[in-house]
């Protein structure tokens, strides 16, 4: 004995639907975040410096010992068997 099922015709269309709105949503984020806009304030706010040249590299600034409290703060999140010492 054969049994059939019933499909919802519209049921696949849908989920086509919904998952070509997600891809193109996910396609609109990724681009908004990646894609670089001429602002003054963001080559402002750069880490590193990027040399174009032969120019000579700037001098390093020399270190700074971290202030007590702030040294405390690290050791008890990335080190805490130290502080036990």
């Amino acid at each position: 004995m054969a049994t059939t099922q019933q499909k919802s015709a519209g049921g696949g269309f849908f989920s086509k639907l919904i998952v070509v709105a997600l891809l193109a949503l996910t396609i609109a984020l990724y681009l908004r975040i990646v894609m670089v806009e001429g602002d003054s304030q963001t080559a402002g706010q750069a880490s590193v410096q990027v040399l174009e040249g032969d120019e000579p590299a700037p001098r390093a600034q020399p270190l700074t010992e971290l202030p007590e409290t702030q040294m405390e703060l690290i050791l008890q999140v990335f080190a805490p068997e130290m502080l036990e010492q």
